[in-house]
């Protein structure tokens, strides 16, 4: 039952109760903020953040305090209480209260530990401006231009957060035909990369290998035992470069993007992740981008870790390759589908035709 429930730690007004006390035990009346029509305007935005922070940090999502039988009590995360606490915080914001307020409604619901986490988490977003965005796309459909996908944040649970506070916007704040289509635009850049990667992945499916493990349901008389077709898992290997021209920013906005998308194929096995400029600096199987350890610093040659990667004995049938572009490629195709994800438009020109090319961040 408490975890249905909203705990607040509420002090006494001495002041109050003084006064009332002087004054034939008539006490002041209190006085509550009363919330206005349309303070579900932002249950969306929020809901998306927690959303995001559910994906950031899926370890706090549900802690019952099962060693603590007096913390049962009280507020602890789960579902519930963190549904709660969104409504709880969306409501505080409508009255345009502090926001220490406002953690202190999420804490009453879930905790201090998590509402301290969900505010240091909150604090580092550093989301862009939706309004901001969605003028920058109206400008660039009114002129006929492409809409830019340089505003993208670069960690997967920031551009959740983003989208979310997007569609708020859109939605509840001024929901007209011009807005509407800024705002599927900006979800159409964000879907790009991984719309391409998927489709890579896909035609490297084929219609399977054979195996004898599980037999094919459907035996012919006789005795003879038929195969049963298998589906490959394909073999996705990310190349990023790490060479003098990437900077922090693009090796975090390629790394982040193409974590997001990573992390929905279908790979138990993690994926394979090389780093390097010239050579092969790191080459390992990672199961989270946090994992991925960044090492070079000199010259950049994309085109050796390509062909060194098809040289293997199980080549890969998908290579990411995240770069800036300033590098040489492969004269000529390889058998793996090449995905060339660029942090900057100013080099994918470089890229032969064969390769299917993503911007990551435009210019400007």
């Amino acid at each position: 039952m408490a975890n249905r429930l909203y705990h607040h730690p509420w002090a006494m007004d001495t002041d109050a109760w003084d006064v009332g006390m002087l004054s034939g035990l008539r006490f002041p009346e209190p006085r509550f903020a009363v919330l206005p029509e349309t303070w579900k305007d932002r249950l969306g935005a929020n809901g998306a953040r927690f959303a995001a922070f559910r994906r950031a940090r899926p370890s706090l999502f549900y802690q019952y305090p099962e060693e603590d039988r007096a913390k049962a009590g009280g507020p602890w995360p789960s579902p519930r209480s963190i549904t709660s606490a969104c409504i709880c915080a969306t409501a505080v914001e409508a009255i345009s209260a502090d926001v220490a307020l406002r953690y202190q409604a999420i804490s009453g619901c879930v905790g201090d530990d998590l509402a301290h986490e969900f505010r240091q988490w909150e604090q580092a977003l550093d989301l862009p401006d939706p309004e901001a965005v969605l003028a920058k796309a109206m400008a660039a459909i009114g002129a006929g231009r492409p809409v830019e996908d340089g505003f993208l944040p670069g960690r997967a649970d920031q551009v959740l957060a983003f989208l979310g506070t997007l569609a708020d916007r859109v939605l509840r704040h001024g929901n007209t035909r011009q807005r509407w289509e800024a705002g599927m635009e900006i979800l159409g850049l964000v879907w790009k990369l991984e719309s391409k990667v998927r489709f890579a992945v896909s035609a490297t499916f084929g219609y399977g290998d054979f195996t004898y493990r599980k037999p094919s349901r459907r035996q012919p008389p006789g005795g003879a035992l038929l195969p049963r077709h298998q589906r490959p898992i394909p073999r996705v290997l990310v190349i990023a470069d790490t060479s003098g021209s990437m900077g922090e920013r693009d090796l975090g906005l390629a790394l982040g993007v193409i974590a997001r998308v990573l992390r929905k194929l279908p790979d138990p096995r993690g994926v394979e992740v090389w780093t390097g400029d010239t050579q092969v600096g790191s080459a390992q199987r990672v199961f989270r981008p946090e994992q991925v350890r960044l090492v070079g610093g000199g010259g950049t040659d994309m085109a050796v870790m390509i062909q060194g990667a098809m040289e293997l004995p199980r080549p890969p049938d998908v290579i990411l390759v995240a770069t800036d572009g300033y590098t040489p490629w492969p004269k000529h195709p390889v058998k793996a589908k090449v995905v060339a994800c660029f942090t900057t438009k100013a080099a994918a020109h470089r890229a032969p035709q064969w390769i299917e090319k993503v911007i990551l961040q435009q210019e400007g």
